[in-house]
């Protein structure tokens, strides 16, 4: 995809917000405005494939999470605050999640990262997540052409996000200021969440776009 400038308009209610955020910090870890009502004592997860070779599936209580392909993810799901072992990629895994939290388990190629998220609570804003699953260092997501920092830089391994107001806008992900991976052009939604996410595949690092839906069943 070509990147584009961003009108002055659009870069001005971008920062604007992104500085909001900033100041305001991090919302609260309860309620949704992913499309479904769950309770807010509930552990919400979602299994997400980057970079995984072949189909993955996950047992989570009494979901089967499977996601056939790299880029494809299943909504969050809610589940008990329990113990949840898994084996993958040769490895055990121990999960225990805190009640009223979301989740993303992503799988790749050769581990699962797990990853709280905090949850989207402003109707009137959209929600971008970066995800750095890749291996070389921090990454960070800009507008496609560099000009503006959305999330700045984000540890291996790690996630962070912020809110913005709903404008359209074409995103990338730049580690050691080069672009990493595909740019992502967004048509951003009031209460919606997004999440961009980076991996390291044999051919290079790869990004690709998830919006967030919550299923109740």
């Amino acid at each position: 995809m070509k990147s584009y400038k961003l009108k002055s308009l659009t870069r001005i209610l971008l920062l604007s917000t992104i500085l909001f955020c900033t100041m305001s910090g991090l919302s609260a870890q309860s309620g949704s405005l992913y499309g479904a009502s769950v309770s807010e004592s509930a552990v919400k997860v979602r299994l997400v494939n980057a970079g995984a070779q072949g189909p993955v599936s996950l047992y989570v209580g009494a979901y089967k999470l499977t996601v056939e392909t790299a880029g494809a993810a299943t909504p969050y799901l809610p589940v008990a605050s329990d113990i949840y072992m898994f084996f993958y990629a040769g490895e055990s895994y121990e999960f225990l999640p805190e009640v009223g939290t979301w989740y993303t388990i992503a799988a790749l190629a050769d581990k699962l990262v797990f990853l709280a998220d905090p949850a989207h609570k402003d109707p009137a804003r959209a929600q971008l997540f970066l995800y750095n699953l890749g291996g070389s260092g921090s990454a960070e997501l800009r507008t496609a052409d560099a000009s503006l920092t959305v999330v700045p830089a984000v540890a291996a391994a790690g996630n962070a996000q912020v809110a913005v107001n709903p404008v359209s806008v074409s995103l990338a992900v730049f580690r050691s200021g080069q672009k990493a991976g595909s740019d992502h052009a967004l048509h951003l939604q009031r209460g919606a969440s997004y999440g961009i996410f980076l991996y390291d595949s044999a051919a290079g690092p790869r990004s690709f776009l998830v919006e967030a839906v919550v299923g109740n069943d």
